[in-house]
C-alpha cells in the first residue's frame, strides 16, 4: 500500500521563496527612500538654525556670515559654519550625509547643502535656502 507524504513539494518551496524575495526587495526599496528622505529634512532642519543663527550674526555685526561669492558644500566649510556662527554646535552632523556652505547674495546669502558619498557631490541632492527662506535645488 503506498501513503502520500505530508510535506511540501518543491513547486510550493520555491513558490514561496520567490514571494519572499519580492517582499524583501520592495521593502529595502522602501526603506532606502524613507533613509534619504529622513537625511534631506535634517540637512533642511539644520539649514534652518543657520538662518536663524545668521539673524542674531546680523544683529550683532551689521553683516551675514558668508564664504565667499560662491562656494562648495564640504567638510571644512561646514566646520566653520558651525565654529563661527553656531557656537560650536555638531549641528551638520556626519550621519546625516550632507555637507553645507553659505555664500554671499548681494546683501544677504545663500545656505546651499549636498549630499556628500567619498568627497563627491550626489548629484540631484544639492538644496539651497536664501536669506528670506525661500527653498530650491
Amino acid at each position: 500500500m503506498i501513503t502520500k507524504g505530508s510535506g511540501f513539494t518543491l513547486i510550493e518551496l520555491l513558490v514561496v521563496v520567490a514571494i519572499l524575495g519580492i517582499l524583501s526587495a520592495v521593502g529595502t526599496v522602501a526603506y532606502t527612500g524613507y533613509i534619504s528622505g529622513a537625511k534631506k529634512k535634517t540637512a533642511e532642519n539644520a539649514m534652518q538654525q543657520i538662518g536663524l543663527a545668521q539673524t542674531e550674526e546680523y544683529s550683532n555685526s551689521a553683516e551675514y556670515y558668508t564664504q565667499g561669492d560662491s562656494c562648495d558644500p564640504s567638510e571644512t566649510n561646514s566646520n566653520l559654519i558651525e565654529t563661527k556662527i553656531l557656537n560650536g554646535a555638531d549641528v551638520i552632523t556626519d550621519e546625516g550625509g550632507y555637507q553645507m556652505c553659505i555664500q554671499k547674495d548681494g546683501t544677504s546669502y545663500i545656505v546651499k547643502a549636498a549630499q556628500i558619498v567619498d568627497d563627491e557631490i550626489v548629484d540631484g541632492t544639492t538644496i539651497t535656502m536664501t536669506g528670506n527662506g525661500v527653498w530650491g535645488e
